[in-house]
């Protein structure tokens, strides 16, 4: 997989996770346990950070360097695209499941909206963790690129001169 290849399927992970978590989420009065205005407060944990991989994209756009990106392993970063996103998905699922399941009558007790939040809150910390890093580097732009290497360029000259004995 190619850096090209992983900034599409980044987007195009990101972009199916927020409507459909968010479109799950909207509806999901309808057959759980809570009101409007709770789901309405989990799509606001889960909305901003896949809006935010999508924010990196468009800036990308404008921004960056298309050729940038040389991956030392494609089958590991298709690995990363992926894995984060299907680990998400399963555990979200697993987790609403369960606060479904939970909270049926005769259930003797349900998880709360606090710990639906707190679970939530984990996971979405792990896929911020995993793709927030990955999407760093994918859409980098010229300018961190140019930064890093006049840093480098600073780096070594400090080195040489150190080798050197030039205190100067």
């Amino acid at each position: 997989m190619t850096a090209e290849q992983a900034r599409r399927k980044l987007i195009f992970l990101s972009l199916v996770t927020t409507v459909l978590f968010s479109a799950f989420l909207i509806v999901s009065p309808i057959f759980t346990p809570f009101g409007p205005q709770e789901a309405l407060q989990v799509v606001q944990v889960v909305f901003p950070v896949f809006a935010g991989y999508i924010g990196s994209a468009v800036l990308f756009l404008f921004r960056g360097n298309p050729a940038s990106g040389t991956i030392a392993d494609q089958g590991l970063l298709k690995m990363l695209i992926y894995a984060p996103f299907a680990v998400f998905w399963c555990l979200a699922a697993a987790v609403l499941f369960y606060f479904y399941v939970s909270n049926q009558p005769g259930y003797n007790q349900g998880m709360t909206f606090p710990q639906l939040m707190t679970y939530v809150t984990i996971i979405i910390s792990f896929m911020n963790i995993t793709t927030g890093a990955l999407g760093a580097f994918l859409f980098q732009s010229e300018e961190i690129q140019r930064a890093e290497a006049q840093a480098k360029a600073l780096l070594q000259v400090a080195k040489d001169r150190s080798l050197s004995g030039d205190g100067t």
